[in-house]
């Protein structure tokens, strides 16, 4: 069973939106509302609450589909065009009675990316890039690579007492990469904050809500990355520039464990475009669009000139429920330029 409301898009046009949940590819059929929650620095989970109880029986209907373990696909979108959003693994389930209300049930899951976060390990990577540690990793968990390829090889990497969704987060961090999960595809690759935008959206078009912050506490003229030459015995220092600085911002120096200035450069250009993005932050909401995902860029127009451009979305929120239907909600950072 698909269910679904009436809402109005941004051409005009009446259309329906829906969705659906597969579990072990059987359509369930008592679901009420859905959450999608996707998040670059944390697994993307779900939730789905149903109204399921079968009252003569005393159980829940379709109980052999609610097994923890059990893959989990849901659809969003609307008659004409629904999209899969998540592909991941159900591993609670919450049964709610109240006295005079319709049993509930809520069962909640995460994307694939959640079997990383099980378990600490302390192990060590030597003469090796960080692409082919996440690619290494992957490979663990029966996930294919889809990262980008980093140049600068490691003598020794340490993995202490961390999962294995905490070491790539902290890997990729170290040099302004992100890693996430989509179906059985691990990405491992540069923030794409400057990516051509596929999306525009306007305020009045799109019946956009968007609340937004710019500071400039966080903006700094140079960050810079020390180190030590053992060959050498001296240290050395590697700058790299903000563009949109001025010349009154502060300096920030970082001092990481690095033998060399490739490294270095590889740290502090990473840094620099993670910084860049805390110069403008803001919130969205909108009619639900599944072509909205967190890695990608948006184009926000129509909201003054000092706030129009493109913007990179770090957490998508799919919603559906009776009352609402359909809504997508956005967190984004931009930088100055």
């Amino acid at each position: 069973m698909t269910y679904s409301t009436i809402a109005t898009t941004n051409e005009g046009d009446s259309q329906t939106p829906q969705f659906k949940v597969k579990i072990q590819n059987q359509q369930l059929s008592y679901p009420i509302s859905v959450l999608i929650d996707e998040d670059l620095t944390a697994p993307n989970m779900f939730e789905i609450v149903l109204t399921n109880w079968d009252e003569q029986k005393s159980e829940w209907k379709e109980s052999d589909l609610l097994e923890l373990g059990n893959e989990v696909e849901i659809f969003m979108g609307y008659r004409k065009n629904m999209k899969k959003l998540m592909l991941g693994e159900l591993t609670g389930i919450e049964p709610d009675f109240k006295l005079g209300e319709v049993p509930r049930l809520t069962i909640r899951g995460y994307d694939y990316s959640y079997p990383l976060l099980k378990g600490e390990k302390t192990r060590t990577f030597t003469d090796i890039t960080d692409s082919d540690i996440a690619s290494k990793i992957a490979k663990e968990y029966g996930l294919r690579y889809k990262g980008e390829q980093t140049e600068i090889e490691l003598d020794y990497v340490l993995q202490h007492n961390q999962t294995d969704w905490e070491f790539l987060l902290t890997r990729a961090a170290r040099i302004g990469y992100v890693v996430y999960v989509r179906e059985k595809d691990l990405y491992f690759h540069r923030l794409k904050r400057t990516e051509e935008p596929t999306v525009t959206l306007e305020q009045s078009r799109d019946n956009l809500n968007f609340y937004c912050r710019l500071s400039s506490l966080t903006q700094v003229k140079k960050i810079e990355v020390s180190g030590w030459k053992q060959e050498k015995k001296k240290a050395f220092v590697v700058g790299q520039p903000q563009s949109h600085a001025g010349p009154k911002d502060p300096v920030v120096r970082l001092l990481h464990p690095v033998i060399n200035s490739d490294q270095a450069t590889q740290i502090a250009r990473g840094q620099s475009e993670k910084m860049a993005l805390s110069y403008i932050s803001g919130e969205i909401t909108c009619i639900g669009r599944t072509d909205l995902q967190a890695g990608m860029t948006v184009n926000i127009q129509d909201v003054g000139k000092q706030f129009n451009g493109i913007y990179y979305i770090t957490t998508v929120t799919h919603t559906y429920n009776s009352i609402r239907g359909y809504r997508t909600a956005l967190t984004v950072r931009r930088n100055a330029t």
